[in-house]
């Protein structure tokens, strides 16, 4: 695994201000979707759900809610930059594997990005956040503009 995938001296950006409450989540999942609310709350209310807010380079910030019981994270921004119809927002997962893709962010015109549910697996501790072509891709190309250990690893 290329250094660009490890946190600058090994250790996680220093945590930020409040992290959205459960009801700022909830808010930003589309109405309609009521199977999206349902693993979203189940994430969020789980009891050893634990929660990291880190900036992101460039501008914004990222929020990551892990329940390692539930073998998932929430993971939502706000305040990202608008990317040309080119370009997307990956997330990515990384183990002893390398990084996997966890999803494309949705970016609304104000920046915000609503929650999206990823799974995690076994030894996955670390999170990335890349500018990538539309489409996505199945490695990073990019360096990250955020690289952050997942809470509670």
């Amino acid at each position: 695994m290329s250094d660009v995938w490890r946190p600058a001296g090994g250790s996680p950006a220093p945590e930020q201000a409040r992290p959205p409450s459960l009801d700022d989540l909830l808010r930003q999942v589309s109405r309609g979707d009521e199977a999206a609310f349902e693993r979203l709350y189940d994430q969020l209310a789980a009891p050893d759900a634990e929660t990291i807010v880190r900036p992101v380079n460039g501008g914004g910030s990222a929020t990551i809610v892990r329940s390692r019981s539930a073998g998932r994270l929430v993971f939502t921004a706000s305040g990202l930059p608008n990317l040309p119809a080119s370009r997307a927002y990956e997330l990515w997962l990384m183990g002893p594997d390398g990084p996997r893709p966890a999803g494309l962010l949705q970016r609304a015109a104000d920046g915000t990005v609503p929650p999206l549910v990823a799974l995690t697996l076994d030894g996955e501790e670390q999170l990335g956040l890349t500018v990538e072509p539309a489409g996505g891709s199945a490695r990073p190309t990019t360096q990250p503009i955020l690289l952050t250990r997942l809470p509670g690893a």
